[in-house]
């Protein structure tokens, strides 16, 4: 989620953004947040609710994907049945999937004929990966 705790609200429209947010940042027993480090660069952290630990750091090995994100908006994802793999987007049509346990990058791939992602579904004992768009 895009710097809830360091930002001030505004006015209310700020509460229903981040409040939205939110709840699309929670999947299963995990929880989403997109930060920034100290350089700047984007990547993603998953927490474990039930444990409240951290369960890795997914860092984005090509920056110009972040370029087109939108700071208002939290990426969409999901994680496979067995919490082996993590599929991510920021909305725009890049698709990165990355190995839960270590966060290695396994790929990251950009659909040409897709204009946005809407939602990503891990399904068929986890072997293909579910997209649903606005073309």
């Amino acid at each position: 989620m895009p710097y809830l705790s360091a930002r001030i609200l505004e006015n209310i429209k700020d509460a229903k953004i981040n409040w939205r947010n939110l709840l699309k940042s929670r999947y299963q027993e995990f929880l989403m947040v997109d930060t920034i480090d100290h350089q700047k660069i984007k990547n993603v952290e998953i927490y474990n609710i039930n444990t409240l630990q951290l369960v890795n750091i997914f860092y984005k090995q090509h920056k110009e994907d972040f370029l087109i994100s939108n700071d208002n908006e939290s990426g969409i994802f999901t994680i496979s049945t067995d919490s082996r793999l993590f599929a991510y987007s920021y909305g725009n049509n890049i698709i990165t999937i990355y190995l839960m346990e270590c966060g290695l990058e396994v790929i990251s791939k950009r659909f040409d004929d897709i204009y946005e992602i809407k939602s990503l579904e891990i399904i068929e004992s986890d072997k293909k990966l579910f997209i649903i768009e606005r073309g």
